[in-house]
């Protein structure tokens, strides 16, 4: 990123695209706006609804380390879908790693 204009405050989500083979694998492809630059992730996994979705986490953690440039990287250490309300919950568990630091991060959507 070039120094010299505001650094935007978050990434934002911009595309979602899931695919589903004929042998059962799903291909996840995620893209992150940080300012107007895109960054896309890409994973492939099982298609089952918690391998989607851990497959889904995959695809955002790659998009994810690419606005980085390997100054952080993250590890998925797990997500847990719960039915709650008629709508499904994922709760996502990270670990990321820095040069200075490490983080424990638990997000849900």
């Amino acid at each position: 990123m070039d120094s010299d204009q505001p650094r935007p405050e978050r990434l934002r989500f911009e595309e979602f695209d899931h695919k589903i083979s004929q042998n059962g694998e799903a291909r996840v492809r995620v893209v992150l706006m940080w300012g107007e630059q895109r960054f896309t992730g890409e994973a492939t996994g099982v298609e089952t609804r918690e391998g989607a979705g851990r497959t889904a986490a995959l695809a955002a953690i790659a998009a994810a380390e690419a606005v980085t440039e390997g100054r952080l990287s993250a590890e998925l250490v797990g997500i847990k879908l719960v039915r709650a309300f008629d709508s499904w919950i994922v709760i996502t568990a990270l670990r990321a790693h820095s040069s200075e630091r490490s983080y424990r991060l638990l997000g849900s959507s």
